[in-house]
C-alpha cells in the first residue's frame, strides 16, 4: 500500500472489457475520488499490453491465474490483495458497466462498519434460478435459501465494506461457492452474507442500475439525471451474462458527451423481464431441489 492509502476502490476485467476500464471506468473514477487517499486496483483476467499500459501509472495492475468465471474467482484474488495490505475501508466494483459522475469519498466515511450496497428495485429471480444444479456448499444451502427466501436481490457490482467485513465476504464466496465455472452463483453468496450479517442500504444514485430502477431516468450530452433532475453519481449499465452483452439498455456507453444513447426496446425488454422473473420464481425453485 502506497503512503496515505488507507481506502482502495478494487475491479477486474479482461481484454474484452480493458478498453472501456482504462477509457472511461478508470477516467470517471479518478475524476471522482482523492487520490492520494484512495489505491485503485485493477485484477487483471486478459488485458493485453496495450491496455496495462493505458492503465498503468494511474492504478495498480494485479495479474491473475484465470482458472473460472471471473465474477467468481475475483473473490479469491480479492482477498489476497487486501490480505497483504490492510485497508479501512473498500469499495468493490464492476469495471465494465460502471462510471462515476459525482464525488463517492463520503461512502469511505459514512456507516464505516459493515456492508453497504444497494437493492434491486425490480424483482430479479437470479438468486432461484443460480441455484440449478447446486452450484454452494451443502454445510450452506438449506440456510440459505431460507434466509433469501423472497427477498429482493442486492446487486453485487458494487459495495463498500470496512476490511473485516470485506475479508469474511470473499472468504465465504471462495469457500462455499463448489462450481466456481458458471457465471451468477457467486451472488447467492454475497446476498446470503449481506442479508445473514446485515447492511446499510445506500442511496440507489450510488449504484443507479439502468435496468431495475422503477423511476424514469435522462441523458443530456453524455451525463444520466435520475426523475428529480439530479446528476446520478454511479451509473451501472448491467445486462451483461458472461457472454453477451445483450441486455445492456445503453448504447455506445462512456464517460463523455458523445456517449450514451437509450435503447429504448431493450429498455422496455429488459424491465419486463426483471417483473416476469417474479413469475418465474416457483418454476427455479422447483428446479434446485430436482437437481
Amino acid at each position: 500500500m502506497k503512503k496515505n492509502k488507507k481506502f482502495a476502490v478494487i475491479t477486474s476485467s479482461d481484454a474484452k472489457y480493458g478498453d472501456f476500464l482504462a477509457n472511461h471506468w478508470l477516467s470517471s473514477l479518478r475524476d471522482n475520488i482523492d487520490t492520494n487517499l484512495v489505491e485503485i486496483i485493477v485484477l487483471d483476467y486478459g488485458l493485453n499490453g496495450e491496455q496495462i499500459k493505458k492503465i498503468r501509472g494511474k492504478a495498480e495492475v494485479v495479474k491473475c491465474k484465470r482458472d473460472g468465471q471471473v465474477v467468481n474467482i475475483r473473490y479469491r484474488d480479492m482477498l489476497h490483495v487486501v490480505k497483504k495490505d490492510k485497508y479501512k475501508q473498500i469499495l468493490f466494483c464492476d469495471g465494465g458497466d460502471v462510471i462515476f459522475q459525482k464525488n463517492i469519498m463520503n461512502l469511505f466515511y459514512e456507516n464505516p462498519l459493515g456492508f453497504r450496497a444497494t437493492i434491486s428495485e425490480l424483482y430479479s429471480s437470479i438468486i432461484d434460478s443460480s441455484l440449478v444444479g447446486n452450484p454452494v456448499s451443502e454445510e450452506v444451502q438449506n440456510e440459505l435459501i431460507n434466509v433469501l427466501n423472497d427477498k429482493k436481490m442486492i446487486n453485487g457490482g458494487f459495495l463498500v465494506a470496512d476490511y473485516d467485513s470485506f475479508v469474511y465476504l470473499c472468504e465465504a464466496v471462495n469457500k462455499d461457492l463448489i462450481d466456481k465455472t458458471r457465471f451468477g452463483p457467486d451472488m447467492i453468496i454475497f446476498n446470503y452474507v449481506l442479508y445473514k450479517k446485515g447492511f446499510i442500504q445506500l442511496n440507489r444514485t450510488y449504484n443507479y442500475v439502468i435496468g431495475t430502477v422503477r423511476d424514469s431516468f435522462s441523458v443530456k450530452d453524455g451525463v444520466f439525471y435520475d426523475a428529480a433532475g439530479d446528476k446520478i453519481a454511479v451509473v451501472h449499465n448491467a445486462g451483461g451474462n458472461g457472454k453477451s452483452d445483450y441486455f445492456r439498455i445503453i448504447k455506445n456507453f462512456g464517460y463523455g458527451k458523445e456517449y450514451n444513447q437509450i435503447n429504448s426496446i431493450k429498455k422496455a425488454t429488459v424491465r419486463g423481464m426483471n417483473r416476469l422473473s417474479f413469475i418465474l420464481k416457483p418454476f427455479f425453485r422447483i428446479l434446485s431441489k430436482v437437481s
